[in-house]
């Protein structure tokens, strides 16, 4: 997840796949939902389980293995980078781990995993400026090698690193970042071949394009896609740029909004030669949600859609792809009071469905800084949201088994009397199951709940 939005606070573990594929229109629908969910939560974990405060967890899985990576404040000391896996789907976890374990304070934890290798990044101001810093596991995460620091090269030393964000291909991972110095703000990319043994020097990808802030990053084969928006004289604009040689060289930043309206937070999925990118945009006069497509690896994109295309506010939105499908989520206000919309396309972004309204209720779906997440997995589709219709934030999950024509009610996967998933959502998927991490103070304090279920 963005520079713009407070850091997650909260993630989910899920499958995901979903399709609609009405042409035409893109006038808002509602969206009569089927039967009572089928999708069983399991027990609650308190995976921090102290008197600390806690935040922003991260989620990822491979296989059997989850893992989960979060801030946490000791009282009267710095921030750590902290962790736990899970080697039975999430059913029990192993010991905590502090990763970063230094002096300084650690923030904006990501995480990324290539079969047995998992893979952390964050930024640390341990030198005294904030750094972007990297620990590898090759062991399933039961342990971690030394941190390497990738902002110690005299190109990106001095200024400020933020909003560091990770992708891993086979041995290949790449990490991004944006870097604010007292003349500029630059998108910066470092690669590693040897699954993070070491790193290539940083290299700046928006080049000029202005002051570049809250960068993506999908990797996929040998192609490495990043995004992210830049300031261009009183405008923003959403730039893309793509490497077809493991990061090595990039292409020349292309403006993909390119309009005359405020072009803010792209994000990126890609399936084999697809990319697409998705942003909020206030080229209307209302932010709406944008779209646009590339089907040769991002050297052409096709036309801009809006998606949205309603008088209210659109934005937090995210994307996801499997095969022909592209599914797109967000938050809107058109109704009056925030609603989770949903759109997907089955013919690789070429038609898309009338928006549907999954939470279809009275409070508020989504908080100020935190939208709906998704994730894919064969024909299984889970979204998940917070929502403050019972008075409280509650975490909301909404299933579809079949390719996402059908969507079972929301689940209240929280149900306690704290403030639950109101600072951010993410996720990722296994199986038959779906797993949810998020930020919860039922305690008293901020805490790191987890619970897997299943459809």
């Amino acid at each position: 997840m963005r520079l713009y939005k407070s850091i997650l606070a909260a993630s989910i573990l899920l499958f995901l796949l979903l399709a609609t594929s009405i042409p035409g229109s893109f006038a808002l629908a509602s969206f009569a939902q089927s039967a009572p969910s089928s999708f069983v939560p399991g027990p609650v974990i308190d995976l921090s389980n102290d008197t600390r405060s806690a935040e922003t967890p991260v989620i990822a899985q491979y296989g059997n293995n989850t893992y989960v990576v979060w801030s946490e404040k000791p009282l009267g000391q710095h921030t750590e980078t902290l962790f736990r896996a899970s080697q039975d789907k999430g059913h029990s976890f192993g010991s905590i781990l502090n990763i970063s374990n230094d002096n300084g304070t650690s923030f904006e934890p990501k995480i990324a995993v290539s079969t047995t290798n998992v893979y952390i990044v964050w930024r640390d101001n341990t030198p005294g400026n904030f750094h972007i810093y990297f620990k590898a596991s090759h062991v399933n995460g039961t342990k971690f090698k030394p941190v390497i620091d990738l902002s110690n090269h005299p190109s990106v030393q001095t200024g400020v690193s933020i909003g560091p964000v990770l992708a891993a291909t086979g041995r290949h991972v790449y990490v991004a970042w944006s870097l604010k110095t007292s003349t500029s703000q630059d998108i910066f990319f470092s690669a590693s071949h040897n699954n993070g043994s070491s790193f290539k020097l940083p290299i700046d990808l928006s080049n000029g394009t202005g002051q570049a802030i809250g960068a993506d990053i999908v990797s996929s084969a040998n192609h490495v896609f990043v995004t992210w928006d830049s300031v261009v004289g009183k405008n923003h604009e959403a730039f893309f740029t793509v490497s077809r040689d493991n990061g090595t060289t990039f292409s020349s930043p292309f403006n993909v909004s390119n309009n005359t309206g405020i072009s803010l937070e792209p994000v990126l999925a890609v399936f084999r030669n697809s990319v697409y990118v998705v942003w909020r945009d206030n080229k209307p006069g209302n932010y709406d949600i944008f779209f646009r497509a590339s089907h040769d690896f991002g050297a052409t994109f096709g036309t801009v859609v809006n998606l949205s295309n309603d008088p209210g506010l659109s934005s937090e939105a995210t994307v996801s792809a499997i095969g022909s499908y592209v599914y797109v989520t967000w938050r809107d206000d058109t109704t009056g009071n925030n609603q989770i919309y949903f759109t997907s396309s089955s013919d690789n972004g070429t038609n898309f469905g009338l928006p549907r309204n999954l939470s279809l209720d009275t409070g508020s779906s989504g908080s100020n800084t935190t939208g709906p997440q998704m994730a894919v997995f064969g024909s299984k589709l889970y979204i998940v949201w917070p929502d403050n219709t019972p008075g409280s934030y509650e975490v909301y999950l909404s299933a579809s088994a079949d390719n996402g024509t059908t969507f079972s009610l929301p689940v209240n996967l929280s149900n306690n009397p704290g403030d639950s998933g109101s600072r951010g959502l993410g996720s990722v998927a296994f199986g038959r199951s779906a797993a949810v991490t998020w930020v919860d103070n039922s305690t008293g304090k901020d805490q790191i709940f987890f619970s897997v279920g299943l459809q």
